[in-house]
């Protein structure tokens, strides 16, 4: 891999070039010309004369190709703790967020003026949960936050990796002092909870059992969602 580029990716480039005259003929090369101001730190250096977009030039750029739902899945991803492989017969791997929603929005609107699809990215960032953990775990959400015009069902107020305090009246139930829902909607109190391969775990079962007794005291209804 040159730069982190796999060989397979590099067979064509798409370069950024600030006119007309700074285009490049050459095979394999495809130049977009950028005339408007690129923000500070928008641009990193990763070799001499060679510079790529930081992320939050990636996502506003994204905007240009992805659809609206898979704007929503790539900022999801970049805002959560795990990424996709470049090779699709691996699995994903873990990771510290890329980004924020914060973050996102302050620049979409710093380059709302001098980027093409700078308003469907604010839109998708509107439907947008951070800290997922599994591609899975995303999809669910998505499922239930976005609107009913793209297939889902418009739950805007849902939270995700939401932290709940175990109460004394329920510490009984659960060696847990706290849970984390993937996602949490607070009117009325449901937990959606993803439950993936290590669920099927006989250890990780009695703690799921747990979770749902303690939480029904303290009422909150437990929806598991399996794979």
């Amino acid at each position: 891999m040159e730069l982190g580029v796999p060989p397979g990716a590099l067979d064509s480039i798409d370069l950024l070039v600030p006119s007309a005259k700074t285009r490049r003929d050459l095979a394999g090369v495809t130049s977009h010309v950028h005339t408007g101001i690129v923000e500070t730190g928008s641009l990193l250096a990763i070799g001499p004369g060679i510079h790529v977009a930081d992320i939050r030039l990636t996502a506003l750029q994204a905007a240009q190709d992805l659809s609206f739902v898979e704007l929503v899945e790539y900022y999801s991803e970049i805002c959560g703790s795990y990424e996709l492989p470049l090779d699709p017969d691996d699995s994903y791997r873990e990771r510290p967020p890329l980004t924020s929603i914060v973050e996102l929005q302050a620049y979409f609107d710093s380059m709302s003026s001098c980027c093409r699809g700078s308003r469907k990215a604010r839109r998708a960032l509107q439907y947008t949960r951070e800290n997922m953990r599994s591609p899975l775990e995303t999809a669910l959400v998505m499922m239930l936050v976005l609107p009913r015009s793209e297939g889902g069902l418009g739950l805007r107020t849902l939270r995700t990796d939401h932290r709940i305090d175990v109460p004394p009246r329920a510490q009984h139930l659960t060696r847990r002092h706290h849970f984390y829902c993937d996602a949490y909607l607070p009117n009325p109190s449901i937990d959606f909870e993803y439950h993936g391969f290590k669920h099927d775990d006989e250890c990780q079962a009695t703690i799921d059992d747990e979770r749902v007794n303690a939480m029904r005291v303290m009422g909150i209804k437990v929806l598991a969602v399996r794979r």
